[in-house]
């Protein structure tokens, strides 16, 4: 049986009646993560949250709870949340107020900070940096900075939209409370704006993103 590198202090944080959460503390040093034996880390809800194995850890303030599950190199820092059925692997980075949740896997090097949020079946699994007010669902599948943009605050709202490449390669859009392809999000913004200055807007940004995610050879 592997060795253990943290255990429970004893203190307790809850979520819901159904969902506890207990502060970490690790018994070994865990010198790639900056960990010393001793040190407190963050919350998790069970020990099937955080590997025993790697130098996975979870700092400061942030939680991982329900069937999530935080191994290898992977570090949870400051106010992040972790939870649902979310998978994050590697050497991947999780800070700020960003969540990963759902069944979304992110891997193999990500940065994911600020309020970005990372959700439904999303796959992110290149080395990059997910930031700001990003949100990524649906089926993505984000191998590189080039197959997602995120743009504003525009729009009537004066919110942010993210254009992201799915495991189909098209592209899906996420603005606000919508969540769909480009087609239903240009008949939605034709029905609610028209040509006004906010439709304008919002075109403009689904053409850059044409040109940012699938090439400017292949869109006009």
């Amino acid at each position: 049986m592997d060795r253990k590198k943290y255990e429970f202090t004893g203190e307790t944080r809850e979520l819901s009646p159904t969902t506890i959460l207990h502060r970490i503390r690790a018994v070994i040093d865990i010198p790639s993560a900056g960990v010393n034996a001793g040190d407190i880390g963050g919350w998790i809800e069970s020990d099937s949250n955080l590997s025993h194995r790697g130098n996975a850890w979870v700092f400061d303030d942030a939680r991982v709870f329900c069937n999530a599950r935080v191994c290898d190199n992977a570090v949870i820092a400051d106010n992040a949340w972790i939870w649902g059925n979310a998978y994050v692997s590697g050497d991947t980075r999780v800070y700020d107020h960003a969540c990963v949740y759902d069944d979304a896997w992110v891997s193999n090097g990500s940065v994911i900070r600020d309020k970005t949020l990372i959700y439904n079946n999303a796959r992110i699994c290149g080395k990059m940096v997910v930031s700001g007010e990003t949100r990524i669902g649906g089926n993505a599948y984000i191998k590189s900075s080039k197959d997602f943009i995120t743009i504003g605050p525009i729009g009537s709202r004066s919110d942010f939209v993210t254009f992201y490449k799915n495991e189909s390669e098209d592209i899906y859009v996420e603005c606000g409370c919508f969540s769909g392809t480009m087609d239903e999000f240009l008949a939605a913004v034709q029905k609610t704006h028209g040509n006004n200055r906010f439709g304008r807007e919002y075109r403009v940004a689904m053409k850059l993103a044409k040109v940012h995610i699938l090439g400017e050879d292949n869109h006009d």
